[in-house]
């Protein structure tokens, strides 16, 4: 079923719960109460008493029921997100997240490095024109390529963050995990 059938039963019900709620308010009897007290007598030979026992008690199964499929879905999940190929996968990730940061470190400091030999020229009373002959526009080309590897690699991390999410549902769809 999908959602928006779901919110519109959701809406059919609410709004018969209130009409139902209504007409008890206004004196009519309630049919639901009256099937319930039928079914009290019938199972339970009207001892309600042990009617709201046996319900308590079916209603406390089917929270273990949920409870215990929540907590195997979890270890699924676990046993997936911890397979040899998703540790594999981590740790390139890490070595490329690793790497990005030495390359924006790296970036960072040849531009230091750069604007404070720009500095000092100017400090000196070079021209501009003077100052670019002095220094090479390697220097600038090199900071930039850093900064564009710096980017490729954070893609390249993205990448396998996305393959990494897809092998586990993979995995879980599969029933792979167990």
């Amino acid at each position: 079923m999908n959602r928006s059938n779901e919110a519109k039963l959701a809406q059919l019900a609410a709004y018969t719960l209130e009409m139902r709620a209504k007409a008890i308010r206004e004196g009519a009897a309630d049919p639901a109460v009256e099937d319930l007290a039928a079914v009290v007598k019938s199972r339970f030979d009207g001892d309600l008493e042990a009617a709201t026992k046996s319900l308590i008690e079916e209603l406390s199964r089917h929270v273990q029921t949920a409870k215990d499929a929540d907590r195997a879905a979890r270890e699924r999940r676990q046993w997936a997100w911890n397979t040899l190929t998703v540790r594999e996968m981590a740790a390139r990730r890490y070595a490329l997240l690793d790497e990005a940061e030495r390359c924006q470190s790296r970036a960072k400091t040849v531009e230091s490095e750069h604007k404070t030999k720009v500095d000092a020229l100017k400090a000196q009373g070079f021209s501009a024109s003077e100052i670019a002959g002095v220094l090479e526009l390697s220097e600038t080309a090199s900071a930039e390529e850093l900064k564009k590897r710096h980017a490729e690699l954070l893609a390249e991390a993205d990448a396998v963050w996305r393959a990494m999410e897809q092998h586990v549902a993979a995995v879980l769809a599969e029933g792979l995990a167990p």
